[in-house]
């Protein structure tokens, strides 16, 4: 009989659990993908139960109201170290009010959509980002309490800005992340490379002569250092060294052409490493500039990254600029290095492979 292997996340968020679905089917397991709400950018949803009140517009809403910020750092403040990981509570009587409500209401969706039924089948279950059903976790528990094979995968800041909902983290009993930087906040996670496919598009322009194009594309702003960037760039577009590139609000398919016309691209300027749209670049072949910390860039060895902060940034981006071959060699280093460490199948039978330690599989 195959593994059942029931994966429940929010969203299909850029593609990541659907990723490790269709792996693991290809490694024989029969997985399969709950999602709560579908996906802005189309990626595929899986089973979706639709939840109201749960889109990203309705988010930033609460969020907004509630007084809730995102968090752009690593680690954590020393006043927040006083509980590793971070646990999510209802701030205030509002959001304890609202959640219980919210709750209330998705139980009977949960209970009309057989989702329940899937859930006593399944011989593991992969929360992806580490939230369940309902914010309370009670279906997840209840079921680890007899079955004992719960996973949590985090993928950004489901753990850093959010925490962990106690219930599932105390019964998981495998946790990963997909950020580097959270290794800082959850002594029990374990670091898993992104299950990326590569993405085919054309080869970046590398006509002589023509002016270079530096390309950005932020889903946050904050997140990726975007004002720092355009402060620091701003005397290269006005003397017409550079064309700068903003990609942002746009369908994913038209983001991916855009950026595959960029001669260089910055990911970001923080603390946070490269995400999803730097690997992209790499998969192009455009060489991509990144800030990293020491501990990231030491644990990554090899890497085709040009590092950056905001103090360096244009010297970096100008010693590409006027390197036509050292942005082709990195670029073809930077493509081979995602299809070797990035590699879907590699990255998801390393989270078999801890299945197979405790004796799942």
């Amino acid at each position: 009989m195959k593994t059942r292997i029931l994966h429940i996340a929010f969203q299909n968020v850029a593609g990541l659990p659907s990723t490790f679905v269709d792996v693991e089917q290809k490694l024989g397991f029969d997985s399969l993908l709950v999602t709560l709400t579908p996906h802005p950018h189309k990626f595929e949803n899986g089973l979706c139960l639709n939840y109201p009140f749960m889109g990203e517009s309705w988010i930033r809403l609460f969020k907004t109201i509630l007084g809730r910020r995102e968090r752009y750092k690593a680690g954590l403040s020393e006043n927040e170290k006083k509980e590793i990981p971070p646990v999510w509570r209802p701030g205030n009587t509002l959001e304890r009010l609202f959640f219980n409500l919210r709750d209330q209401l998705y139980k009977k969706i949960v209970r009309k959509s057989g989702v329940l039924e899937l859930l006593d089948r399944a011989h593991i279950v992969v929360l992806d980002g580490g939230l369940g059903l309902l914010r309370s976790g009670e279906f997840e528990v209840e079921w680890a309490k007899r079955n004992g094979r719960l996973v949590s995968v985090f993928y950004g800041s489901d753990l850093r800005s959010r925490g962990v909902i106690s219930g599932i983290d105390a019964h998981s009993s495998l946790h990963f992340t997909l950020e580097f930087d959270h290794l800082k906040i959850h002594p029990r996670a374990k670091y898993i490379f992104y299950p990326f496919d590569p993405v085919r598009v054309p080869p970046p322009p590398y006509t002589k002569g023509k002016k270079v194009r530096v390309g950005h594309s932020p889903t946050k702003r904050d997140a990726k250092g975007t004002s720092k960037i355009l402060k620091a760039l701003s005397p290269l577009v006005r003397k017409g060294t550079i064309e700068f590139v903003l990609i942002e609000n746009l369908p994913y398919k038209k983001a991916v052409e855009l950026q595959s016309t960029c001669h260089i691209f910055i990911d970001q300027l923080g603390e946070l490493g490269y995400g999803i749209s730097g690997l992209q670049a790499l998969c192009m072949g455009i060489p991509t500039i990144v800030s990293l910390t020491p501990e990231h860039e030491a644990f990554l060895g090899d890497h085709p990254f040009v590092r950056a902060d905001e103090n360096d940034l244009v010297q970096k981006v100008m010693m590409l600029v006027e390197n036509e071959s050292l942005r082709r060699e990195l670029g073809e280093k930077g493509a081979e290095w995602v299809r070797r460490v990035h590699n879907p199948i590699s990255a998801t039978k390393s989270i078999i492979e801890e299945y197979e330690k405790k004796g799942w599989v």
